[in-house]
């Protein structure tokens, strides 16, 4: 059996891969491309003008850490894990604070919490805006693309495979996976879904899909991947 793994493989520790190769032979698919968008001056000023910016993605944080931080060096973190604090400090830079769960609700609290002016530096898909404070502004420094023809070329590296398990990362990797799976039915053998939060698992389960969650909501990658290889260990 094919475990069907929607995080980039380059972005996963080798002991992960390891895991996953012990159990299965995992096919690694991402579901999107991201690319960071040119900025306007307006947005620049913005940046300079933070006094702390919020970064859910390791995406965005590679772009800040690449790039946006010679704009605003004295502006201060917020990052959804400690992961992410790790790069941060490796560079000298200590003004980090990590939310208490891989979640952005988890983010509400501290961003109530705090004074000034506070950016969210998101991709063209974040939800934050829903969900935090009015106060809280955004700018968007990527985006995540999917076209028709990226979804032809993953379903025909899935053809004649045997897929049972699946990592979803996000709601909108389980939308394009959707479409894969109608371009491959047989592929998919009743698969497990796994997810890293609350949203895509209650999307999945609108769908009437086996859906496993994180019992945690911190380490959830290690939560999910561990998971997956046990439960395959427990049906062989």
């Amino acid at each position: 059996m094919n475990f069907l793994i929607t995080y980039p493989q380059k972005r996963m520790s080798e002991s992960l891969k390891e895991k996953l190769a012990d159990v299965s032979d995992p096919l690694y698919c991402p579901l999107r491309l991201l690319q960071p968008v040119t900025l306007t001056v307006t947005e620049i000023h913005t940046i300079q003008e933070a006094d702390y910016f919020v970064i859910t993605s390791q995406f965005a944080l590679s772009i800040y850490l690449k790039k946006l931080i010679t704009f605003n060096r004295s502006a201060g973190l917020i990052v959804l894990s400690k992961k992410m604090a790790q790069r941060v400090r490796a560079i000298g830079k200590q003004a980090v604070i990590v939310a208490p769960e891989e979640n952005q609700r988890s983010l509400v609290p501290i961003l109530k919490s705090l004074t000034g002016y506070i950016i969210v530096l998101s991709g063209n898909l974040t939800l934050s805006g829903n969900s935090l404070p009015k106060t809280v502004e955004t700018v968007r420094i990527y985006e995540n693309k999917w076209d028709f023809a990226m979804q032809e070329t993953v379903a025909k590296k899935l053809a004649n495979k045997r897929i049972n398990r699946v990592l979803v990362t996000s709601p909108s990797g389980y939308q394009r996976l959707k479409e894969v799976e109608k371009l491959q039915p047989t592929s998919f053998i009743q698969p497990t879904y796994y997810v890293l939060g609350e949203q895509t698992a209650g999307i999945i389960y609108k769908d009437h899909k086996r859906v496993v969650k994180p019992d945690r909501h911190i380490d959830v990658l290690k939560q999910m991947i561990d998971k997956m290889c046990q439960d395959e260990r427990k049906n062989n």
